[in-house]
């Protein structure tokens, strides 16, 4: 078991330029970690039940809640009783990822076989641009304030993908 509680963290790489106003992975300044995990395998795949983590990054990411069952595998990724809540986002419900192995989705992206229920789901552009910047370029994206509504239950291959439900 794991429980941290009001904990800070920092880690610079000095060799690489700064990022602002987004997620810089060479230098992350986290406060206010708060992580209850519990049943944390790592051996041939990594699972954990996290009952509660947040955080608050100096881009201006806030983690409020996340919670879940979670497995990653070489050949999967599971997100059961899933809840992710940021100020403007919430993600909840299920999320299976399946393939062959990382490489071959990253040549044929197709070959992935996803399994997401996902009601009442809120996810805002702000919390998208702090991961992938570039976004901002294109007309979805362009403004951070849009917040994305999405009721999905949706199954199959991403080139091949079943709707039950939509919105």
């Amino acid at each position: 078991d794991i429980n941290v509680q009001k904990t800070f963290f920092q880690f610079d790489d000095e060799n690489q330029p700064r990022h602002p106003q987004m997620l810089d992975y060479g230098h992350l300044k986290a406060s206010d970690i708060t992580l209850q995990a519990r049943n944390i395998l790592m051996d041939d795949s990594i699972t954990a039940s996290v009952q509660e983590a947040a955080f608050k990054e100096q881009s201006g990411f806030t983690l409020q809640q996340l919670q879940g069952d979670f497995v990653y595998t070489d050949h999967n990724v599971y997100a059961d009783n899933l809840l992710v809540k940021t100020p403007n986002t919430r993600i909840k419900q299920t999320i299976h990822l399946d393939y062959p192995s990382l490489a071959s989705v990253q040549k044929d992206i197709g070959k992935l076989q996803l399994r997401a229920v996902l009601p009442d789901c809120r996810i805002s552009n702000k919390d998208i641009l702090y991961f992938v910047p570039d976004l901002k370029s294109q007309p979805l994206f362009n403004n951070p304030a849009t917040v994305f509504t999405i009721n999905a239950d949706v199954s199959g291959r991403v080139d091949h993908l079943t709707a039950n439900v939509l919105k």
